[in-house]
Formats: structure tokens, sequence, C-alpha cells
């Protein structure tokens, strides 16, 4: 076992029960991931797989809108242009 799969699995034992479900969805989503013919991956697939599934709901168009809001944060952080 090399020194990071050690660190990892010192790191699976810490979780919780509830965590270990949603890591070990995402450990089969990126399984499955693998076998593809090199896929690109994509938002999409995220959303997919389920992992937190129930957990967030997103309103109706959330990704078709994501960055609409960005030069308004760009305003809040470095302020307007003058």
């Amino acid at each position: 076992m090399t020194a990071l799969q050690q660190e990892a699995c010192t790191l699976i034992q810490e979780q919780s029960e509830h965590d270990l479900v949603i890591f070990i969805e995402i450990l089969k989503a990126l399984k499955a991931r693998q076998k593809k013919d090199n896929e690109p991956f994509s938002d999409e697939r995220l959303v997919r797989f389920g992992a937190g599934k129930g957990e967030f709901k997103l309103p109706e168009g959330f990704f078709e809108h994501f960055d609409d809001a960005n030069d308004e944060i760009a305003k809040m952080f470095y302020g307007e242009d003058e």
C-alpha cells in the first residue's frame, strides 16, 4: 500500500456513516468514468451520479443561469470601476 493509499484509508476510517455513503457514490462514479473511452467530465455527469440526492433542491434552470451574477459578485469583491 502506498503512502497516499494509507492516508486515504486513515481519513476514511474517521468519517461518519452518512459521509461514507456519499464518498462511496463518488468512488463508484469515478470508476464508471474510468471505464468510458476518455469521455470528458461534465457538470451534467456530476449532477447525475446521485451523491447528496435529495439533500439539495436547486431552482429550475440553475445551471443555465449559474454565471448570470458574475459581474455583480465581482463588484462585491473588487468594487465598482469608476
